[in-house]
C-alpha cells in the first residue's frame, strides 16, 4: 500500500510539472501592479524599493504581461518573487519568466527566472 501511494504522488507530481506553462513579463508588487497594468511605463519604471516596502510585500506579487494583463502569484510565488527581488541588482524593470499553472488571472508558481540584458541579448 505503502508503494502505491507513494507511486501515484510521483505520478501526481509528475503530471503537475506537465501542466506547467511559462509566462513572462514585469515582476510587480500586488499593491502597484493592478493599478498600473495599463502603463507599460510605469511598469518599467516600477523601483525594486517600491516592491520591497512592507505594503507591498504584504499584497503579494505577480507579472504584468507584453498585454497589459496583471497575473497574480500564489504563496509560493510571492515566497520566490521576494527573494528574487532581495538578490537581483536589477532595480527597475525586472522582467521575468514564470513557470506554473494558470488559474483564472492567476498563476501557481513552481519556479522563476530573471531574465537579465545578457540573456535577451543572447536570444536575438
Amino acid at each position: 500500500l505503502a508503494s502505491l501511494v507513494a507511486t501515484l504522488t510521483l505520478a501526481q507530481i509528475t503530471w503537475a510539472a506537465l501542466d506547467d506553462k511559462k509566462f513572462s513579463g514585469n515582476l510587480i508588487d500586488a499593491a502597484c501592479g493592478g493599478k498600473n497594468k495599463a502603463h507599460s511605463e510605469k511598469v518599467a519604471g516600477h523601483p525594486k524599493s517600491c516592491a520591497l516596502m512592507e505594503a507591498c510585500v504584504k499584497s503579494g506579487y505577480g507579472i504584468v504581461t507584453a498585454d497589459g494583463k496583471f497575473m497574480k502569484f500564489d504563496e509560493n510565488g510571492d515566497k520566490l518573487a521576494l527573494a528574487l527581488l532581495q538578490s537581483t541588482k536589477t532595480e527597475k524593470d525586472i522582467r521575468v519568466d514564470v513557470s506554473g499553472t494558470q488559474e483564472g488571472d492567476n498563476i501557481k508558481v513552481t519556479n522563476i527566472t530573471e531574465k537579465t540584458a545578457e540573456k535577451e541579448g543572447a536570444k536575438s
